[in-house]
């Protein structure tokens, strides 16, 4: 697809950190985005937050978006989609390639992206910014993959005062475990008891260790789709922007799947993909789900 430099062979994950990652469920870059891409797409965040839209989405699918904002934080899903300077660090080569050799598929696709934004402290108590325990696999149900992961990309320089992302590190590797599985269930992005949710997480893993991440700009962090993480409150006195891209491998495909209601669970991109010729969605869409690398 694209022939990486000699420069950019030398920022990808070498062989011991890619088994690192297997066994952690998350693995910081080497710095992968230029000065001038977060300049912009911080310029292109400023002007979504103005109301200027790059691509609009269809009508049908607004009501169904998990967008919202608060006082203290901000958060606006398909912002790749909607803002074409955000979607350039999505189109860097080095997400894609870095996102297959994790996961050892040669072919990586867009699933989604979102935006969130935490205000400063002194707009903000320590509740309001936090994103709960999750795992971004219950938000995949109607994936078939196990391979699946997300990028997180900060755009500033970020720690745990800024609410950098937490892991309960290896809890990937627990999906055979029946406690993990009721609570790998909750969606907890936004989540009222974040004490509690956590005491029921560590109940039972106690020799499972937490682990509090810091990058600089210009670093992302890479994360399993079945790896519990959070994000904690923004106490610094700084604006804290980050981008998720939700990656997908060559072989995700959608899946029927119902909840413990019989409901059949449904993602907002099933709304928006093309359909396939048995009229299910088609997650390899090129407008919603474009592929950003193959080999």
């Amino acid at each position: 697809m694209v022939n990486l430099t000699v420069e950019q062979i030398g920022l990808l994950p070498t062989t011991e950190e890619i088994e690192q990652y297997k066994q952690k469920g998350w693995y910081i870059t080497k710095p992968i985005f230029s000065e001038h891409e977060i300049e912009q797409a911080l310029l292109g965040i400023k002007r979504h937050y103005q109301g200027e839209r790059d691509t609009e989405l269809p009508e049908k699918v607004k009501p169904h978006l998990l967008d919202w904002k608060t006082d203290t934080l901000r958060v606006d899903t398909y912002i790749a989609h909607y803002n074409h300077q955000v979607r350039q660090l999505m189109k860097n080569p080095l997400v894609g390639a870095c996102a297959a050799l994790l996961t050892g598929s040669n072919e990586i696709r867009l699933f989604n992206s979102v935006l969130v934004h935490k205000l400063p402290k002194e707009r903000a108590c320590q509740d309001q910014t936090s994103i709960g325990w999750h795992t971004d696999l219950a938000y995949f149900k109607t994936c078939t993959s196990e391979k699946m992961l997300a990028v997180w990309i900060p755009l500033q320089d970020s720690d745990e005062t800024m609410g950098a992302p937490s892991f309960l590190e290896g809890s990937h590797l627990k999906q055979h475990d029946n406690h993990f599985n009721n609570l790998e269930e909750k969606k907890n992005f936004i989540c009222d008891d974040f004490a509690a949710f956590e005491k029921q997480l560590l109940v039972s893993n106690q020799s499972m260790k937490i682990v509090h991440t810091q990058l600089r700009k210009g670093q992302c962090c890479f994360l399993d789709s079945k790896v519990f993480h959070y994000t904690g409150p923004n106490i610094s006195e700084h604006h804290r922007f980050a981008v998720t891209l939700f990656l997908q491998d060559k072989d995700n495909r959608f899946r029927k799947v119902y909840d413990e209601d019989n409901k059949l669970i449904y993602h907002t991109n099933d709304l928006l993909c093309r359909s396939l010729s048995d009229g299910s969605p088609d997650y390899s869409d090129p407008t919603f789900c474009p592929l950003l690398w193959t080999t």
